[in-house]
């Protein structure tokens, strides 16, 4: 129940939609908030705007003025730089943006393993084209015996 309360104090109204900071996300799900911010940017296509969008300044200058600033701390909502400015705009989810982020924690495997599949990928194009830059520059022919015939 104790839980739910918490819950329900993180849950704020932003451009008409009932959001969780990426902040309070982090510590639902007991991430570091980048790592969350990471995910979205790297699958950015799969978290359009119904799902997650970050404050303007505008908004994160309201919600700090705001009723909400008396249930919650902005300090750890909103990253603070060491030179006292906001470093990057927070995100804000929505409900099926959170369930979004619950389907990439519960297949993190499954992406960090795509992950390594298209790296070894691009890096096995990088040799191919190289080799190809080669065989151009020097002139070599399949006949020479690079290519097997038949």
């Amino acid at each position: 129940m104790n839980d739910l309360i918490n819950i329900e104090n993180k849950i704020l109204v932003i451009r008409g939609q009932q959001v969780i900071l990426d902040s309070d996300l982090a510590g639902l799900y007991e991430v570091e908030t980048r790592r969350i911010n990471e995910q979205v940017k790297r699958n950015i296509a799969r978290f359009p705007e119904q799902f997650c969008f970050q404050l303007t300044k505008q908004e994160t200058e309201e919600l700090s003025k705001s009723k909400y600033n008396s249930l919650i701390n902005l300090k750890s909502q909103i990253a603070i730089s060491s030179w006292g400015g906001k470093r990057k705009p927070s995100y804000a989810f929505t409900e099926q943006g959170v369930a979004m982020r619950q389907l990439f924690i519960n297949n993190a495997h499954l992406f960090q393993r795509l992950d390594r599949i298209e790296t070894k990928q691009l890096e096995t194009d990088q040799k191919f084209e190289t080799i190809f830059t080669l065989m151009d520059k020097y002139k070599i022919k399949d006949k020479q015996g690079i290519f097997f015939q038949g």
